[in-house]
């Protein structure tokens, strides 16, 4: 994910895991590829959340999303 501020960052996990949650049929590469796909360039705030298991990466989102250290998370 990317955003200009790190609010906006955090707001975007927010709505990702959202979007995620209400939609248990689409898979973490399905979200991945679109979001490699769809991700805006030259935002100076990222995060990337790693894992194996859907339930390891929505708690990296959740991490993200309330500005938390976690591990699998990656932000700068």
């Amino acid at each position: 994910l990317s955003a200009k501020t790190e609010v906006a960052l955090r707001a975007q996990a927010q709505r990702l895991a959202g979007f995620v949650t209400d939609r248990p049929e689409v898979g973490p590469v399905a979200v991945g590829r679109a979001l490699v796909d769809s991700r805006a360039t030259g935002f100076t705030h990222r995060g990337v959340v790693l894992g194996r298991h859907r339930s390891v990466l929505m708690d990296g989102l959740q991490a993200l999303a309330a500005g938390d250290q976690a591990p699998g998370v990656v932000t700068g």
